[in-house]
């Protein structure tokens, strides 16, 4: 039996995150910048991130080219204390393959997330084409870069 005592204090009180008056996490933490870079890049709202420089400087630039994905950047968002990027991921083998969140880990990085963790094959047909299965956007949060 363990009878240690645990290292972690449990009755610590928990962090409030800020919050938008509809209830939404703020795009000034970590969680909030994430939701509102998915509301962008997935469905199309334009109004911009508050508090975020949103910058397509680097639009399609390779940032990740392996073989066997190929990752270009579509956007990045640029605030006083965190950076988002959105990313396109496209599978270039003709087998089913897993992102690896690893692989987008940069100086500072706080998150990773996906659109879809796997991936399909390379499109051959037209209608895998239009599936695009075998693409996903990534999104990535680091800490604000320092000038």
């Amino acid at each position: 039996m363990d009878n240690r005592e645990p290292e972690v204090a449990t009755d610590a009180p928990l962090i409030q995150q800020p919050r938008t008056p509809m209830g939404f996490p703020s795009p000034a933490a970590v969680n909030g910048l994430m939701r509102n870079m998915i509301l962008t890049a997935e469905f199309g709202i334009q109004r911009g991130i508050p508090g975020y420089r949103r910058s397509n400087r680097y639009s399609g630039e390779t940032v990740l080219h392996d073989g066997a994905l190929e990752a270009k950047i579509d956007e990045i968002f640029m605030g006083p204390d965190h950076w988002g990027y959105v990313l396109s991921v496209e599978n270039k083998l003709d087998t089913t393959q897993k992102i690896n969140p690893a692989s987008f880990r940069m100086d500072g990085t706080e998150a990773v997330t996906a659109q879809r963790w796997e991936l399909s094959p390379r499109a051959v047909t037209d209608e895998q084409r239009i599936a695009a299965a075998h693409r996903a956007k990534v999104y990535v949060v680091t800490k604000a870069k320092r000038r």
